[in-house]
């Protein structure tokens, strides 16, 4: 159970190029541009996204910057925005204004890097610059929080876009533990069951909802080589050719440590999590993750002789190629031989929120304590 710490930069005073944007007054996260007639990317129109609009997607760029993504596909839209910024070479981003910005990820060493893009259009070169307001990164070096604006013209010419950018990953965390926490009243009155539904654009359940219970599929369970729980739901001895049906599911607690009733926070793609992270993965019918973020919430977990699993209930989140888990999920729950389960003994969201930052303390006192 390894919760984040934010380790907040500062924000930058620093006077910058006055954008003409209005930000969404209640929105922590968002993208907004506005673009000169003559533009080529923003072909001289405005827009706002925020969250209501469709999904964001934000993480480390190989050159120490920040990579944020808008798209609205899922939800039949036909938006797709890209924002790169990163710091001269060597040096990491941190709030302050950057001049003489060229393409990325193609600048030269000395200079920073810049890029807008989207809707099918992208410049082969550009100028500007660019202003990070604030930025934080967690106890494992992701962003947390960001804020920057940016400008751009394209291909030399005068017309700019101007824009903003703004994310706070505690709006997402709070939002999908909210979504799993709730699922405590699914398949409560099957021992055995798996339940999973899917957000439009998530790749693994593709958009649907699904109860399987014994009657139907087989359950398989194991203890995995991370001292964890791994489960397989299939129907291979009982189906029909083309009627298969084959769900893998797999935890692992941090540290190679024994599953024990808790949540489990920013957990990635078992079994290349590494030693200090949570483990999970969901997969089957023919699609699986390349790397995935999520949680796990265990419910119960228990054990017989020898380590046996005897019956086990956890609740799971999971984001594909997506290790911020800010994206479209796939949200379950497992039980396997599992109790009725009181509700009083899930946590309320509220609470899980109000101790992520100690939990992330604790992670950076154990790391330089070792």
């Amino acid at each position: 159970m390894r919760q984040e710490s934010l380790a907040l930069i500062s924000t930058a005073t620093a006077c910058y190029v006055s954008l003409s944007l209005v930000s969404p007054a209640s929105a922590a996260t968002f993208l907004s541009f506005s673009s000169e007639p003559g533009d080529y990317i923003g072909a001289g129109a405005s827009a706002t996204f925020t969250r209501d609009d469709g999904y964001f997607r934000v993480s480390n760029n190989f050159d120490n910057g920040v990579s944020v993504s808008f798209s609205d596909f899922p939800f039949a839209g036909n938006n797709f925005w890209s924002l790169d910024l990163a710091p001269p070479g060597g040096t990491a981003l941190a709030p302050g204004t950057y001049e003489a910005a060229t393409r990325f990820p193609f600048q030269a060493p000395t200079e920073p890097g810049l890029s807008f893009s989207g809707n099918g259009r992208g410049c082969n070169t550009l100028t500007g610059r660019f202003n990070v307001q604030n930025i934080a990164y967690d106890s494992y070096g992701e962003p947390a929080k960001f804020q920057a604006d940016f400008e751009q013209h394209c291909e030399g010419a005068k017309p700019a876009l101007f824009g903003q950018v703004a994310f706070d990953r505690n709006e997402f965390d709070a939002d999908n533990l909210n979504r799993l926490l709730g699922l405590t009243n699914k398949i409560q009155n099957h021992k055995t069951a798996l339940y999973y539904f899917s957000q439009p654009g998530d790749y693994i359940g593709l958009g649907l909802e699904q109860t399987l219970t014994p009657e139907a599929v087989d359950f398989g369970i194991s203890r995995n080589f991370d001292n964890g729980v791994s489960f397989s739901i299939t129907n291979f001895d009982r189906s029909k050719p083309g009627n298969s049906i084959w769900w893998y599911l797999n935890f692992a607690a941090p540290e190679n440590a024994a599953l024990i009733p808790g949540l489990y926070d920013r957990a990635i793609r078992y079994p290349f999590q590494p030693s200090n992270r949570p483990g999970l993965d969901f997969s089957g019918n023919g699609r699986g993750c390349n790397q995935l973020g999520g949680r796990f919430q265990v419910i119960e977990a228990k054990y017989g002789s020898k380590g046996v699993i005897e019956g086990f209930d956890a609740l799971f989140e999971q984001h594909c190629e997506d290790e911020l888990a800010i994206g479209p999920a796939v949200f379950g729950r497992i039980r396997y031989n599992a109790s009725v389960t009181p509700s009083e003994s899930v946590p309320e969201p509220t609470m899980i929120l109000g101790i992520l930052a100690f939990g992330g303390w604790l992670i950076g006192q154990r790391k330089r304590t070792k």
